[in-house]
């Protein structure tokens, strides 16, 4: 019967190219090999259930497993359906996998740590959808799993297992992340069938807020925390409590609760207990050699001047692609995304010729380009990829050979994660971090005397040629790069044990030095807004020309305020808060940026300041025509300026006054209202318009002048 059909199909298609012919006898044998399970194991073996042997010089895009942490279960030999088994590509499970199965079987609540990249992504989906299989297939309109990750690219890794899993099963995933059309996200839930929602906390709560979303988390069945430190930190703890309000009532409606994470704290394993029940099981599949990786990882650190840190930079580039050859496959990371930009371009021009292609991802790129990036340096045999903190957790690059750290990370915790990109699924690796001597006072903080940082060689500059920074980078990106520098780098004032002034002059060198910035007079130019938002207005080398600001920032307005301005107020930039935020850090004292790519669109907070009330912007069409809001502030009530176009009259152009003493509401009407009114007048009670007394005239919209 096989023959017949792939002779007849070959017959009807002769005049087909080779290529089509390939893939039609492809899908007739799969085909076949669905519907008849006995001739298919006939025609070849059970040998294609088994993991395919690793080839080394073909770099894999899947996540890889750590092959050291695989157990003596076989899936085969699992409690799971022949279904979830044929699509699985592994013989054996790993070590959480083993652990973890059963008892996620039996609904049982979990907090999981596993080493990374020992397969958490299947541990916590294989039985979540095993339960869900089980049981009568739900109606459409009804979400059953809910995953929530603190990155994009998480996510999207997540959906991606998901989606294989989910080979021979009539269940279907969907994924809501931030970066994407709200609204192309909000069509393909209403419209298609969604059984698993993947999901960042931001996206998710916008999706809450102003759609019927929970009604299809009404029998939410089991909820998935990944990444459960970085979730449960008080930087997504807003988002969460939030979300959970929207979620069915644990009481009337039980739900499974699983937290998986590489590192879990004292406070998080708190913090954790609030979300799962009582008798919840903790699992640890970590050995004692595992419990702080870090620990085994070659790593140094280069201390150089700030006009050698570029440089540096290099030379360690170019010293592991003479150890690795071909094989060489690095990561950069840098602080802030304007910087990451810079740093790309400075090496795709002075390292031509002498290092493997070079990638970058931040958080201002879409996520098309993101996905697209990510997928290029996961497929990369030999690749650099400069990127902020949106990859430091959870990311699987497979080959990673070398992590390297340029400037001050936010925290130790993120040193830690930034290094775990490498070393990955038993293979070796190492990282180098390169700092000023300044920026050298934080190896020496209590949090990082514990890390095994050793010097590293001495490292001979002087074979380097010269590079013309000028040339290499844009300037205007110069400017943005260093607003940016500002920003991230003044809460280490104290750390760093500078001046205002010092200060000031450490970002000129930095100008200079590394981003080539071509004035030998002054800085590059800063906003006042800017110096007066990170203190350092009036202090001596800061550059506030508002003029040559301006005239920088309207060249590159087609950029999308890129020295973190809009509506005039540098401290409302969508994505980079002050134009100074650490991506994926944290800071230090009230002033505290927020984390990039955390998916809440909320640009920035200060949170216990003694200046007053939290401060916070809302988020933008939150479905309510908020654009910001000030609570709990001493000054009164809420401001609330209205979206234009709100089916109300409204035009966004003034805000409205509700209530207040000196009047009645203010309300603007729409131009042709249908009434002949076109607002450039106001109306009287009985229907007809006003007239303006003597000498006087009306400008647009019902306002006197």
């Amino acid at each position: 019967m096989l023959a017949r059909s792939l002779l007849s199909s070959l017959t009807r298609s002769t005049r087909s190219p080779l290529s089509v012919l390939h893939r039609r006898a492809r899908a007739i044998r799969t085909t076949a090999l669905v519907r008849a399970p006995a001739t298919a194991h006939v025609l070849k073996p059970r040998e294609f259930a088994q993991a395919p042997a690793p080839v080394d010089d073909v770099e894999d895009s899947q996540p890889q497993t750590d092959r050291s942490h695989f157990s003596k279960l076989r899936f085969a030999d699992a409690p799971i359906s022949e279904n979830s088994k044929s699509a699985i590509r592994h013989e054996y499970l790993t070590d959480v996998q083993e652990a973890t199965l059963q008892l996620g079987l039996n609904g049982v609540d979990l907090l999981v740590q596993a080493k990374t990249g020992t397969g958490k992504t299947t541990a916590f989906l294989l039985p979540a959808i095993e339960r869900l299989a089980r049981g009568p297939t739900p109606a459409q309109g009804n979400i059953s799993i809910l995953v929530l990750s603190p990155t994009r690219e998480l996510a999207m890794q997540i959906h991606k297992e998901a989606l294989s899993l989910l080979t021979n099963h009539p269940l279907f995933v969907q994924t809501v992340i931030g970066g994407a059309s709200m609204g192309e996200q909000k069509r393909m839930l209403a419209k298609r069938r969604c059984d698993i929602l993947v999901a960042t906390p931001g996206r998710l709560l916008d999706l809450l807020e102003t759609t019927n979303l929970s009604d299809q988390l009404g029998n939410l069945q089991t909820l998935v925390l990944d990444e459960a430190d970085r979730l449960l930190d008080e930087g997504f703890m807003r988002s969460l409590t939030s979300m959970f309000k929207f979620l069915p009532d644990r009481k009337e409606k039980p739900r499974q609760c699983m937290l998986y994470s590489a590192t879990l704290s004292k406070d998080i394993k708190e913090i954790a207990k609030l979300y799962l029940t009582p008798d919840h099981q903790f699992v640890s599949t970590l050995r004692e050699d595992e419990v702080n990786t870090h620990q085994h990882v070659s790593q140094s650190s280069v201390i150089a001047p700030m006009d050698d840190i570029l440089k540096a930079t290099l030379k360690v580039l170019q010293d592991d692609v003479a150890e690795h050859g071909n094989s060489s496959k690095a990561m950069v990371f840098c602080t802030t995304a304007k910087g990451t930009s810079a740093t790309a371009q400075l090496l795709k021009n002075a390292g031509y010729g002498s290092l493997p292609q070079v990638f970058e991802i931040h958080s201002r790129m879409t996520q098309g380009q993101r996905t697209y990036v990510a997928n290029k340096f996961k497929a990369a045999r030999s690749a650099i990829l400069v990127t902020s903190d949106v990859t430091a957790r959870g990311m699987d690059f497979p080959g990673v050979t070398h992590v390297v750290q340029v400037g001050l990370p936010s925290s130790s915790e993120q040193y830690i994660h930034r290094l775990g990109r490498t070393a990955r699924a038993g293979k070796a690796g190492k990282g180098t971090i390169i700092l000023t001597p300044a920026e050298s006072a934080f190896l020496r903080t209590r949090e990082m005397s514990s890390i095994p940082i050793q010097p590293h060689p001495t490292i001979d500059l002087s074979s380097l040629p010269e590079i013309n920074l000028t040339d290499a980078i844009d300037q205007n990106l110069v400017i943005q790069a260093y607003n940016s520098w500002l920003g991230f780098n003044v809460s280490f004032m104290k750390l760093l044990r500078l001046s205002r002034s010092e200060f000031v002059d450490e970002a000129n060198r930095y100008a200079r030095g590394v981003l080539g910035w071509a004035n030998k007079e002054v800085g590059p130019p800063v906003s006042r807004a800017t110096a007066l938002a990170v203190g350092l207005q009036g202090v001596k080398g800061l550059n506030t020309n508002t003029e040559e600001f301006s005239q920088s920032r309207r060249s590159n307005s087609e950029g999308g305020g890129e020295f973190g301005m809009r509506r005039r107020s540098f401290n409302h930039d969508r994505r980079s808060g002050w134009g100074a935020r650490a991506e994926g850090g944290e800071d230090r004292g009230s002033f505290r940026p927020r984390r990039s790519d955390d998916g809440q669109g909320r640009d920035q907070r200060r949170e216990g300041s003694e200046e007053g009330g939290a401060f916070r912007p809302r988020r933008r069409d939150d479905g309510q025509g908020w654009s910001q809001r000030r609570e709990g502030n001493e000054e009164g009530s809420a401001f609330r300026p209205r979206r234009r176009d709100d089916a109300q009259g409204w035009t966004g152009r003034g805000p409205r006054r509700e209530g207040n003493e000196d009047g009645g509401s203010f309300r603007v009407r729409r131009q042709n209202d249908g009434q002949g009114w076109s607002g450039d007048r106001p109306r009287r009670e009985d229907g007809e318009r006003s007239r303006p007394s003597s000498g006087q005239h009306w400008m647009g919209r019902g306002r006197r002048e």
